[in-house]
């Protein structure tokens, strides 16, 4: 099977999350129809808990063991392993999901919802396998098993899950509930069954006695682990913490308001353009690994993800109100709020550290695989800590309230941002291609301009929608015609494919 290639890697992974979180959006929408907002609030109260066990016993675990298997090949003892370790993990967390769903329900307000926690508890297992799966795949860089078995996924929990609370609705709102986590856990079964298949076709012997350096393996798995659980465990203290603070001036209801404004509607955009980089961060950990032209490769892809994430930042701070009229209609105001209003300043605020998170996700990725483990951590400490110090001292401002919130985010991607490209420096030299900042300069100018054309000539929200299309396209098209990319990113070889 021949490798599918860095930057074409990449592209496959982003391409499959596009395809997913359509299904996934699509299956909201419908759900929510189906299930009402009782219903629906009754089945969101299931995955904190749920996603937090998620994160505990598999974030981290696809990146790792890609870098493992590039530098070990196809080590005869490692994928065994590495699913050992991992089902060990799930099978205690879904043991303690199972056994405590009923304190579990009742501390979240109804017990009715301890069976979706029983429910839930085996998916762990099958989450956890299908991670050191998609991990092994990626360091062999092949990633079309991953990215199919995603795009499967999203679509049976989209068809499954639907039909199923459609036709438990009949017997009662619980019971279409659980129909819906029912398609869940199909999915995510299906999803295993196409990476168990391809695993078997790459005629790798689990049974084989070949020596692995186990410590070794753990030492990988774990850093990058607990990187990854760094800021979702701040964005946990947040959702406690903010909306106390936030209630010193605004009533309860209007604090969760504010909150979900930020950390749902907005930061749902804001993350957005990472998707892409994301995706470049699994992709670069083999390749910078594998020790082959790593320098020039860094800073190739340092180029790409700044010309693509670029354009949002601008997006977001020029047209943040009719971006948002587009994605939410006019359903953001509420009481005496103006939500579109509040909503623009949060996007033109947190964009900017949109940014310097794509940035670090890739920084980050390079830093781990030349053994820079402990200043990943330590940089992201650093930047976590100074978020609550600024966070707590003017989110009890009246006048500041919740963009306190998106200002000491943004503050602390930037400040990762800097500590991680110090580090970077001591172990390259960094240098752009000539005139980089010149050309995406002048991309951008034409983009603004064609923008500005277009949507002028309508309030009409198809106009809009389709100036931002157009200049999509115009800063697409000055990239190509500046011969932005001159490097020869996307050139590819036919005698460099090998063979897995």
């Amino acid at each position: 099977m021949k490798q599918n290639g860095l930057v074409g890697g990449a592209i496959i992974l982003t391409t499959s999350a596009i395809l997913a979180k359509l299904f996934s959006a699509v299956y909201r929408i419908f759900l929510t129809r189906i299930l009402g907002g009782v219903g629906i609030g009754l089945y969101q109260l299931v995955f904190p808990v749920y996603s937090m066990c998620v994160v505990l016993s598999t974030t981290g675990i696809p990146l790792a063991i890609s870098k493992v298997v590039s530098k070990n090949g196809d080590s005869k003892n490692l994928v065994s392993f590495c699913l050992k370790f991992v089902s060990i993990i799930s099978i205690v967390l879904a043991v303690l999901i199972f056994l405590l769903s009923e304190p579990l329900a009742e501390s979240q307000g109804d017990v009715r919802i301890a069976i979706c926690f029983r429910l839930l508890a085996p998916s762990l297992l099958v989450v956890g396998i299908c991670s050191v799966l998609r991990g092994y795949f990626q360091g062999k860089m092949n990633y079309f098993p991953s990215a199919v078995s995603q795009v499967v996924e999203q679509f049976v929990k989209l068809t499954c899950g639907l039909l199923f609370a459609v036709v438990l609705m009949q017997i009662g709102l619980i019971y279409s509930i659980v129909g819906a986590i029912i398609g869940i856990l199909l999915s995510e079964i299906v999803s295993l069954l196409i990476l168990l298949f391809n695993f078997k076709r790459q005629n790798f012997d689990l049974n084989n006695e070949d020596v692995i350096d186990k410590k070794q393996i753990i030492k990988d798995i774990l850093p990058i682990t607990f990187t990854n659980l760094i800021l979702p465990i701040a964005a946990f203290v947040d959702s406690v913490v903010v909306v106390k603070l936030l209630r010193v001036n605004f009533d309860a209801k209007s604090a969760i308001y504010l909150y979900g404004l930020e950390s749902g509607a907005v930061n749902n955009i804001v993350t957005l353009p990472t998707l892409f980089s994301f995706a470049m961060a699994s992709v670069i950990m083999p390749s910078f690994s594998a020790k082959s032209n790593a320098e020039n490769r860094f800073t190739h892809l340092f180029q790409i993800v700044f010309a693509i994430t670029i354009p949002c930042v601008v997006i977001f701070l020029m047209a943040p109100e009719v971006l948002l009229k587009i994605l939410y209609s006019n359903k953001l105001s509420v009481g005496g709020f103006n939500g579109l209003e509040i909503s623009s300043n949060l996007l033109k605020i947190g964009g900017v550290g949109t940014l310097f998170l794509s940035l670090n996700q890739i920084m980050s990725s390079y830093l781990q695989a030349n053994d820079k483990r402990v200043a990943t951590i330590k940089n992201l400490i650093i930047g976590v800590i100074v978020k609550f110090i600024v966070e707590l001292s003017l989110i009890i401002n009246v006048d500041v309230n919740i963009f306190a919130l998106a200002l000491s985010n943004t503050l602390c991607y930037f400040i990762v941002f800097g500590l991680n490209f110090l580090e970077v420096r001591k172990i390259k030299k960094f240098k752009l291609e000539k005139w980089f900042y010149p050309k995406i300069l002048a991309s951008l100018l034409f983009m603004i301009v064609v923008y500005f054309s277009l949507s002028l000539m309508s309030e009409n929200i198809t106009v809009k929608l389709l100036s931002f299309g157009m200049a999509g396209f115009a800063y697409i098209s000055s990239l190509y015609l500046l011969d932005v990319f001159s490097i020869k990113i996307f050139s590819f070889k036919r005698n460099n494919d090998k063979k897995v």
